[in-house]
Parts: C-alpha cells; sequence; structure tokens
C-alpha cells in the first residue's frame, strides 16, 4: 500500500503508528497503543504514561537508566515489558495498578525496586529478581493476586570475582514492610543468603504460601511477618536469627512443625504462634 505527496510515492510503514518518546517533559497522548523509545532517553518521567489506558506495547531502548515515579501507573492494557539490562532503578509506583501485566523481564544490573511499584499487578503470575538488587521497597508487590513465584538470584552462588564480591557485599539486606502482602496465590519462595531481616506484615495473608526457606544470616522477623499463612505447614528457623517479632505467625493454621532453637533468640514477642494447631511441635536442632 502507498500514499503520494507531491508526486513521489512513500511506503506507509507499520511503525507509522508508533509513538517514539524522547523523553524531557515530552507529552504523551492518553490514547497511544505503541511505544518505541529513542536511544537518547535515559529516564522515563515521573507519571510520563500515567493513565494510558489503551498502551499495549512499550519497547525500551538500552541506555535507559531509570524509570520514574508513576510512570506506566494504570496502564491496564499493558501485558509485557522488558527492561534493559542499563536500567539500575524503578521508581516508586512505576506500574502501578497494571492490572494486565503478566510478564516482566528484570535484568542483572538493576539495583532498586522502589515502594508500590508491582502493586495491585494482578495478572503477574511469576518474577524473578536479579542479584543486583539491593533494595526492594515496601509494599512493592502487595495485592498481586496471581503471583504464585518468586525466584530471588543469589549473589553467593556466582563464581567470586571483583564484581561478584560487590554484589554480594550490596546484596539485599531487608525485605520491607508489606512487600508481598495479600499475595493470595503465592505457593513458594526461596530468600537470599544475603537477608537479615524481614519486616512487619512482608508476607501476611499469603494464604497459599506452602514452602518459605529462610537461609542461615537472617537475624530478625518482624512482627506478623507471616501472619494468617494459613497454607504452611512447616518452617525451619536459622540459627542466625535472634528476634522474632509479636504475632509473627499468628493465624498460621496448618503450621504444625517449626525447627528453632531457643537459645539463639534473645526477643520473642507475645503471640508468636497464636491461632496456631495445640502450638505447633518445636524442634531444637543438634547444631
Amino acid at each position: 500500500m502507498s500514499s503520494s505527496t507531491g508526486g513521489k510515492k512513500r511506503k506507509i510503514e507499520a511503525s507509522d503508528d508508533v509513538f517514539e518518546y524522547t523523553g524531557n517533559g515530552q507529552t504523551v497522548p492518553k490514547d497511544v497503543v505503541s511505544v518505541r523509545f529513542h536511544p537518547s532517553v535515559v529516564k522515563v518521567d515521573n507519571n510520563a504514561f500515567d493513565s494510558c489506558r489503551e498502551l499495549r506495547k512499550v519497547v525500551l531502548n538500552e541506555g535507559l537508566q531509570k524509570i520514574g515515579s508513576s510512570a506506566f501507573y494504570a496502564c491496564k492494557s499493558l501485558e509485557s515489558i522488558t527492561l534493559p539490562s542499563t536500567v539500575t532503578e524503578i521508581s516508586q509506583s512505576a506500574f502501578n495498578r497494571c492490572t494486565s501485566l503478566s510478564e516482566i523481564v528484570l535484568n542483572k544490573g538493576l539495583r532498586k525496586i522502589g515502594p508500590a511499584v508491582f502493586w495491585d499487578c494482578a495478572s503477574l503470575q511469576s518474577i524473578a529478581i536479579p542479584s543486583t538488587v539491593s533494595e526492594i521497597g515496601r509494599s512493592a508487590f502487595e495485592s498481586c493476586n496471581s503471583l504464585r513465584t518468586v525466584v530471588f538470584s543469589d549473589s553467593n552462588k556466582m563464581k567470586k570475582t571483583a564484581l561478584t564480591a560487590y554484589l554480594i557485599q550490596n546484596g539485599l539486606k531487608k525485605i520491607e514492610p508489606n512487600t508481598f502482602s495479600d499475595c493470595k496465590s503465592l505457593e513458594s519462595i526461596t530468600l537470599p543468603s544475603t537477608l537479615t531481616e524481614i519486616g512487619n506484615r512482608a508476607f501476611d495473608r499469603c494464604k497459599k504460601l506452602t514452602e518459605i526457606e529462610l537461609k542461615e544470616g537472617l537475624q530478625k522477623i518482624n512482627q506478623r511477618a507471616f501472619y494468617e499463612n494459613k497454607s504452611l505447614k512447616r518452617i525451619v528457623i536459622p540459627n542466625t536469627v535472634n528476634s522474632i517479632g509479636s504475632m509473627a505467625f499468628k493465624g498460621c493454621t496448618e503450621l504444625k512443625e517449626v525447627t528453632l532453637n531457643h537459645k539463639k533468640i534473645k526477643t520473642m514477642g507475645d503471640n508468636v504462634f497464636e491461632g496456631c494447631p495445640s502450638s505447633p511441635t518445636v524442634i531444637t536442632p543438634t547444631k
């Protein structure tokens, strides 16, 4: 198909319908469907695509470094996105309420996932978090009702070079409050060995969570961290844990077996196992 202007014919390409984003405060039409980023873009502006409800396809450029706050907030038709390895930060609420987003690829190089970035991404089923991530903000995955599996790449398993030594030193240290709260479909999670603290309500009301692996190096489990995990049947608490907050496992109605060394616990909150069946059997490790 072709059109002519001044006697010259021009082939109409499918890319003619693609909006090119150049950043720097550029106005984005609210009815945009497909976006291609210009190679010069290093940051997606705050609120750049906020509530672009018809947006279905986004091609980000290599060289992009940061996704601004609420950049793709409530883009309800966006189904998938791949972040280039040059992106180091996803700011607060960047993909908040992208309810059709079922696939997102995070690459090594990413360091920070801000607060509420994927809050209420109701179609997201799995997420792999690179070993380079050292910060995940509170409520980052809260209310992701379809999220079933979370995989943390463990920097301690990488071949140790000068670079990986840096990553290990700066690996993820804390799961912030409400990070995975109310993820009703979450079934399993293995936490990284760099982790030292699990925040308040980090996994509360994850009602299908049957398996969670806590690794040596973890020191603190805060209050209501696993509140009402109704499918959790057993938990092994590492010897490095010295503090468990109040109601940490309250309402875990199937929790029947806990491996725990009481001699290592310096602080134990109230009602840690309230609502568990007849108080779970506590096994003290031999080591």
